[in-house]
């Protein structure tokens, strides 16, 4: 017997994963309906939008959508078409107002996949918690290493009491890329600009840069594992001096990245006399009075499991007390995300909602 179909509605849908999502539904027909589209100034709400005059949504074709004052709306126009509507969040958005639209879809019984992080990771852990507990409401396996498997893992250890003792991971392709770049003797600065012309990078690549985006994702890692934590409690270095992230300007702060070559080339060469490479790492670590956790540029051996990770790939290690323990850590290692991966990865958790 065939699964019956997902009605769904996509938030962020003229962004570059959402509109990437519309096109891949249209495409490979999985069994979903989209019955809503909506942006942060409008949306779409029907029974089966014609998904052909959808395949280039973009904010210009919001004009014509009906706009709205709060996610209610929303919510109620969904529920007119089916009460079990699912909700991808695929924006970006990092306003308190997201968080509350994801703890009210859960609480009015709607189902969500999320590749969103910010709302999981940007406030209180509380409300992380009755997210992440609706696992048959809500799902966010996306929103690290774009559903590689680490979040899930995480949870099933969380349920059967196998307590984390430390998680290592390489969570940022572009990060990875650029060390990779640098490995083979390119510049930073020349790194930067190659990943940037790329399309790796935020539009002002400092966004990358910062650590930030690799601290959000790890504190969504020890939160799934059962673990009361806030941002503020992870320490991050940046990939480069923190005074940098000072430059507003995108073609200044690209001119500026030249100031900082001759210190990481220094690092790079004195990690090549060591035998080692450099790579971005965040990690938490248990011990018994306390947990750990760090995000920065550390020299690894080049041997070494972090060593032979190479371009934009993205890993993950986990030791616990009992699936995994120290000497036999769990490993995953995947493509860094990408629009089309990320936008598959939500395709692959709404499968989790079919009957």
């Amino acid at each position: 017997m065939s699964a019956s179909p997902l009605h769904i509605c996509i938030l962020g849908a003229t962004g570059q994963v959402g509109a990437e999502l519309v096109r891949q539904i249209h495409q490979h027909d999985i069994g979903s309906t989209i019955i809503g589209l909506a942006n942060s100034t409008g949306f779409f709400a029907a029974d089966g939008l014609d998904i052909d005059s959808m395949q280039n949504i973009d904010r210009e074709a919001f004009a014509a959508a009906r706009p709205y004052q709060s996610y209610e709306e929303i919510f109620d126009a969904m529920a007119a078409v089916d009460p079990e509507t699912v909700f991808v969040d695929a924006s970006a958005d990092r306003s308190a107002r997201m968080l509350d639209m994801h703890l009210a879809c859960v609480e009015r019984g709607f189902r969500m996949v999320t590749a969103n992080k910010n709302p999981l990771s940007l406030f209180d852990a509380e409300s992380f918690n009755v997210l992440s507990r609706a696992r048959h409401q809500y799902t966010y396996n996306t929103t690290v290493m774009a559903g590689a498997g680490a979040v899930p893992y995480l949870q099933d250890a969380r349920d059967i009491a196998d307590p984390i003792e430390s998680i290592e991971g390489c969570f940022s392709g572009t990060l990875g890329f650029i060390a990779s770049a640098m490995d083979a003797g390119m510049l930073l600065s020349a790194a930067v600009q190659t990943a940037k012309q790329k399309g790796f990078t935020e539009p002002h690549p400092w966004d990358d840069l910062n650590g930030l985006d690799v601290a959000r994702k790890l504190l969504i890692l020890i939160r799934s594992a059962g673990y009361s934590f806030s941002l503020a409690d992870i320490q991050v270095e940046p990939f480069i001096p923190p005074e940098f992230g000072a430059v507003q300007d995108n073609e200044a702060f690209m001119a500026s990245l030249a100031d900082a070559d001759a210190a990481m080339s220094a690092r790079i060469t004195q990690a090549k006399k060591d035998g080692c490479v450099l790579r971005y790492i965040a990690s938490m670590k248990k011990t018994e009075d306390a947990i750990q956790a760090e995000v920065r540029l550390r020299a690894v051996p080049v041997q070494s499991t972090w060593g032979q990770l190479a371009g934009s790939a993205n890993m993950v290690s986990i030791v616990s007390r009992d699936r995994a323990p120290a000497g036999t850590p769990h490993s995953i290692t995947a493509k860094g995300a990408g629009v089309a991966k990320t936008a598959a990865s939500l395709r692959s958790d709404m499968i989790l909602f079919h009957k």
